[in-house]
C-alpha cells in the first residue's frame, strides 16, 4: 500500500476513534473515554483532542493538577477557545481566580462570538465583585444569544444589587419569559416584588426560595424543606358565606424558620 494510502487510513482511524471517545464521554463512560484516548495517543501523540478528554476526565476525578497539565499541552500544540474554556474551569478549581479570567480572555481573542467564554467571563468577574465589568459580559452574552435565561437573571441580580430595580425586575421577567422554570429567576423576581410592596405578586414566586437555601456546609439546597405535615396556602379560616363560620379541623400553624 502506497505511503499516502496508509496515512489517509490511519487518518480515518483516529478520526472514528475521536467520534467515538466523545459519543462515550457525553454517555458518562469515562473508563472507555481514557482508553479509547489512550489508543489515539499511541497513534498520534499530539493529538489535541484526546489530550482534551483526557484533561477532562482529570477534571472529573478531581486531580485538577493532573488535568491542567493535560490542557497545557494541548494549548501548546494547538490553541483553541474551547481548551481554554476547560483551562478556565481547571483554575477555578484551583483558585486561580487571575487565571481563569486570562484564559477567558485568550479564548475570546480567538473565538469572539464564544457564548459560553462571555458567560463564563460574567460569572467569574460577578464573583471576584466587579459588577459593572461583569455586566458588560452579560449583555454581551445576551447579544449573541439572546434566548440564554440565565444570563437575563445575574444581569438582573446586577441591576438590583446596584439599586436598579426597575432594570432588574425587566430582566428578572425576561429570564422567566424564556425559562419558566428558572427557579433561581424566580426567587430573585419574589424578593425584588417583596422589596417593593407588592406581595400578592410575589407570593407564587417566593414559593421557590428554597433554591437559595444552603446547608451547613455550605453546599446548595437540592429540594425545599419537607415536613409531613398539611400545607397551608394562605385561605380563610373560616367558611365563606356560612351562617357560623366553621373553624379549620386544627388552629394551630407551623411556621419554619427559614421564612424568618
Amino acid at each position: 500500500m502506497p505511503a499516502h494510502s496508509e496515512a489517509a487510513s490511519d487518518n480515518s482511524n483516529i478520526s472514528s476513534l475521536h467520534d467515538q471517545a466523545l459519543a462515550a464521554y457525553r454517555a458518562g463512560r469515562h473508563d472507555t473515554v481514557h482508553a479509547l484516548a489512550a489508543q489515539i495517543l499511541t497513534l498520534d501523540g499530539e493529538h489535541t483532542g484526546a489530550m482534551h478528554l483526557e484533561g477532562l476526565l482529570a477534571l472529573a476525578a478531581g486531580q485538577p493538577e493532573v488535568a491542567q497539565h493535560w490542557i497545557d499541552r494541548a494549548i501548546q500544540l494547538g490553541p483553541e477557545a474551547n481548551l481554554y474554556n476547560t483551562l478556565y474551569a481547571i483554575q477555578l478549581r484551583l483558585g486561580d481566580h487571575d487565571g481563569a479570567v486570562d484564559s477567558l480572555r485568550k479564548g475570546l481573542a480567538l473565538q469572539p462570538e464564544f457564548t459560553a467564554l462571555h458567560y463564563n467571563l460574567a460569572l467569574t468577574l460577578q464573583h471576584l465583585d466587579r459588577p459593572e465589568d461583569a455586566a458588560v459580559s452579560y449583555r454581551r452574552t445576551i447579544e449573541i444569544e439572546p434566548s440564554h435565561s440565565a444570563a437575563h437573571n445575574n444581569l438582573g441580580r446586577i441591576f438590583a444589587d446596584l439599586g436598579a430595580l426597575q432594570e432588574a425586575e425587566h430582566h428578572y421577567r425576561r429570564a422567566l419569559e424564556l425559562a419558566p422554570a428558572n427557579l433561581v429567576a424566580r426567587n430573585n423576581l419574589s424578593m425584588l416584588l417583596l422589596a417593593t410592596g407588592r406581595y400578592q405578586e410575589a407570593w407564587p414566586y417566593f414559593e421557590d426560595r428554597w433554591v437559595s437555601f444552603r446547608h451547613a456546609d455550605g453546599s446548595p439546597a437540592r429540594v425545599p424543606i419537607q415536613a409531613p405535615l398539611p400545607r397551608w396556602w394562605g385561605e380563610s379560616p373560616a367558611v365563606v358565606g356560612a351562617a357560623e363560620p366553621k373553624r379549620m379541623r386544627s388552629e394551630r400553624l407551623l411556621v419554619l424558620d427559614e421564612q424568618g
